[in-house]
Order: structure tokens, then sequence, then C-alpha cells
């Protein structure tokens, strides 16, 4: 039968063969509890689309904005989407 063949603890030698076959229940259960805590606390990044980030321009407080749209690049040479909302007519200022 198969009795006998969940763990392989104990054996001589296993600690240098990888995969679950050679982690003990209570490592796997470690493992598992860090997957998940990973997943809560960094979760698969989100994507978007630029129409997610609403209108280009809106009306508040009797003063229209404008948003523009930027790409930054970090130290891990990621590109970050950034949106700067900004009263209207200032954005040609800037460029």
């Amino acid at each position: 039968g198969d009795e006998g063949r969940g763990s392989t603890e104990g054996t001589p030698g296993d600690e240098d063969v990888g995969g679950p076959r050679s982690m003990s229940y209570w490592e796997m259960a470690k493992v598992g509890y860090q997957e998940l805590v990973n997943a809560i606390i960094r979760p698969p990044r989100a994507e978007y689309e630029t129409a997610h980030l609403g209108p280009e321009c809106f009306e508040w407080n009797e003063q229209f904005f404008e948003r523009r749209d930027v790409d930054l690049v970090n130290d891990r040479n990621e590109t970050l989407k950034c949106s700067h909302w900004m009263p209207a007519g200032h954005a040609e200022d800037r460029d």
C-alpha cells in the first residue's frame, strides 16, 4: 500500500532534496501560512486602464480641474503611472 509514503522526515540525506515531499507537515503548514499572509499583505498588483482614472477634467466648487497623466520610473526601473490634478489652464504653464 501507500502507508509510510507521506513524509520522508528523518531519512538521511533528504535535506538536499527539494519539493514538498521532503518537508514535514509542520513545515508545509508554515509555508502555506506565509503564502496566505503574503497574499493579504502583498496582494498581486491590479491592472488598470487609463479609462479607469476618471474624467480628464471636472468642476468642483465653481473651479475647473484637469488631469495630467505622467509616467515616473523608480529605482527598480518600474514605470509608475501617475495622475496630477491641477486647476484648468495651469497644465500649459508647466509644459
